[in-house]
């Protein structure tokens, strides 16, 4: 039996989003195909354990140390484990860059030559880059663009952040699986009585829906603008903000919204169980991701799993959004997020025929079921199909 350690900084909801969703879907379900598999990962100091549980998946946290504020999930306690457990591993698969926790795996992997992946999830794009450009360049320089050139391979979600990866001068073989989603959470499609337990203010009420982390990344900016430019022209429509605040910039979106008299049609939930998030999704009229940046954001899934189009930037590096005609793709731009909502608003007939498009692009490509089976053979080949 293939023996697999995951390594991930959190698996709090309120601090990891999509991608730590995204772990522990993938890691579940090589479970369910058989791997043995086993996650470490790390917790705040002080902080309550609310973490992601995913079935038949050995789960090891260790505490974070002081230094965390300086370096990433800084933790000893770990590092100690990590020595003592990596030799009963076939394969270290290592999630996200920029943390102490990679680095750990890294010169342990390479003391007890173990291969190990790396999958950035989307951390090596231009715009994170450019997100404290300073501190990283020298980090890169001194540290990240070593472990990655020494990798035993990385895994990129999509075509382009395998382009933008090898740009980087990174040579390492580089294999594109994308990201996936579990149909079972959303083939009982909750009814309007469990939206109006949750959120009583949004029935009977027409709303679009944002869905993730409130970051600057997001491009929360454009949309709230847009949608001020709406509600001068009509007062009818809703936009729900559901996800965790991240460095506080909701207050920064208040501000904005405030200052444009738009608040009072602003709704923000902070995080959403998967309950109530399938509840938003399934009564929304749309979701919008206008981020600068993002590699095929977890959200667009979801939505179109359950029916809903999708207003997103070419930037999300989601083209199957055109090729299936799921919804609508434009440049990080408020005139054309503004012009694009106004379409959906206008047009039910086009908003259902997209939905299913939508849902019919999700069993096609993208359910785990599928793609667990693409990483099970990257496993093998990796260890020379011993497996």
């Amino acid at each position: 039996m293939m023996k697999v350690l995951h390594l991930t900084i959190t698996l709090n909801p309120e601090e990891g989003g999509g991608t730590q969703k995204v772990v522990c879907d993938l890691v579940e379900t090589l479970a369910q195909k058989g791997l043995d598999v086993t996650i470490f990962s790390t917790l705040k100091r002080g902080e309550e354990i609310k973490i992601f549980q995913p079935r038949g998946v050995k789960i090891k946290i260790f505490q974070r140390s002081f230094f965390s504020h300086l370096w990433n999930s800084h933790s000893p306690a770990l590092q100690i484990a990590l020595e003592k457990e990596i030799k009963n591993f076939d394969l270290i698969h290592i999630h996200g860059i920029w943390h102490h926790l990679l680095f750990v795996a890294y010169k342990a992997a390479k003391k007890f030559h173990k291969p190990f992946i790396i999958t950035p999830h989307g951390t090596l794009e231009p715009w994170p880059l450019s997100y404290k450009f300073l501190r990283k360049k020298i980090y890169y320089s001194l540290i990240q663009k070593r472990i990655l050139k020494e990798a035993s391979a990385i895994q990129a979600i999509t075509t382009q952040e395998a382009k933008n990866i090898q740009n980087l001068g990174i040579k390492t073989r580089i294999v594109v699986i994308p990201n996936g989603i579990n149909l079972k959470e959303f083939q009982k499609i909750p009814e309007n009585k469990t939206l109006e337990r949750f959120f009583p203010e949004l029935i009977n009420k027409k709303y679009f829906l944002f869905l993730g982390r409130l970051h600057p990344v997001k491009g929360l900016d454009l949309l709230v603008r847009a949608f001020s430019q709406i509600t001068k022209e009509r007062n009818d429509i809703f936009l729900v903000i559901a996800g965790p605040d991240e460095l506080g910039y909701r207050k920064e979106l208040e501000k904005i919204l405030k200052s444009e008299d738009a608040m009072e049609n602003t709704i923000f939930t902070g995080l959403v169980t998967e309950e109530k998030k399938v509840a938003l999704l399934s009564n929304a009229n749309f979701l919008v991701l206008p981020s600068y940046s993002e590699v095929r954001g977890i959200s667009i899934l979801e939505a179109a799993a359950c029916g809903i189009p999708v207003i997103a930037t070419h930037k999300c590096n989601f083209p199957e959004i055109e090729e299936f005609k799921t919804g609508i793709l434009i440049d990080p731009d408020i005139s054309q997020l503004r012009k694009a909502i106004l379409i959906l608003l206008n047009n039910q007939n086009l908003g259902k025929e997209m939905g299913e498009n939508g849902k019919k692009m999700v069993f096609e490509k993208f359910t785990w079921e599928k793609i667990s089976g693409e990483i099970i053979k990257f496993y093998q080949d990796l260890l020379g199909n011993k497996f």
